[in-house]
């Protein structure tokens, strides 16, 4: 069998539907990866294109973002052995035209610092031009596969733009590996 040249998959999100305090918003994405595995190596690329910034898994932001904008991501995991594998990319968040952001640090009504700081921190809801969503970083992650059906991801990100710090834990549960080995 010929070594596969590229992986590629396509991201269509649709229907995924945030409620915010001022709307319902629909966010529509459209996102495409490309990797290739040489030996333990896997390096990649991800572009899309949003309405909304997306939030990924080590890295979630402390408000909702809506505009039109751009996201890129360029990393390489590791595969250390079978059960554990590492991770690290850089990220770019690039948005144009206007652009509004709602903190999920301040409750609605709550008020902000007065135009310093991050615009999350400045009030509930803020409009503004690109700069208000642009965002730049980079991740690093560990996945442990305790079995077929379970994994394990610690993850560290920062947002060099926002200067923020986030460290994330998370568990996946693989139902398909459960349900065929109980016979269901």
């Amino acid at each position: 069998m010929p070594d596969q040249l590229i992986g590629a998959r396509a991201t269509f999100q649709d229907a995924a539907y945030r409620a915010s305090a001022h709307r319902q918003y629909v966010r529509l994405i459209r996102e495409a990866r490309i990797d290739r595995d040489f030996g333990h190596w896997t390096p990649f690329l991800e572009v899309g294109v949003a309405n909304s910034i997306p939030d990924t898994f080590v890295y979630r932001r402390p408000f909702a973002s809506y505009g039109e904008l751009g996201h890129f991501q360029a990393g390489v995991g590791y595969h250390v052995v079978n059960w554990l594998s590492a991770a690290a990319s850089a990220f770019d968040v690039a948005p144009w035209g206007s652009q509004t952001t709602d903190s999920q640090v301040l409750g609605n009504g709550s008020g902000g610092s007065a135009g310093h700081g991050p615009p999350f921190l400045q009030g509930h809801q803020t409009t503004g031009g690109s700069s208000l969503a642009a965002d730049n970083g980079f991740s690093a992650g560990l996945g442990l596969s305790l079995s077929k059906a379970i994994d394990l991801t610690i993850g560290y990100s920062r947002s060099t733009h926002y200067g923020l710090n986030t460290i994330s834990f998370g568990i996946a549960v693989n139902m398909r590996a459960i349900l065929r080995h109980s016979g269901l």
